[in-house]
């Protein structure tokens, strides 16, 4: 994990930590750790008052939370997808760290 972030932050310019979200969980007598690098801390809806989500590690592996019973009423998957793309790291971005921690395996 440790030259994950390294990759992150040497990729993003983000010094000395890059953005991520990291969940850990306890599965089957083995820790699991799953990491999610951000390219933004909250989506532009959030600034603009459209909807107010700010994804986390709790939303990022699968249990979205919406704060205001408004919001829940209009979110979509669509919007849901949006934003997940608008907060997590580009794909090109991601890829580079993918290819490079894979060539040192």
């Amino acid at each position: 994990m440790d030259r994950a972030i390294d990759l992150l932050a040497e990729i993003t310019g983000k010094h000395p930590e890059p953005m991520v979200n990291i969940a850990v969980f306890h599965e089957r007598g083995e820790w699991v750790s799953y990491m999610f690098p951000r390219g933004k801390h909250r989506p532009e809806v959030f600034h603009t008052g459209e909807l107010t989500v700010s994804p986390a590690s709790i939303d990022l592996c699968g249990i979205f939370v919406v704060t205001l019973a408004r919001d829940f009423e209009r979110i979509t998957g669509d919007a849901i997808a949006a934003i997940f793309r608008e907060v997590t790291l580009p794909d090109d971005q991601f890829q580079e760290v993918a290819v490079k921690l894979e060539s040192e395996r």
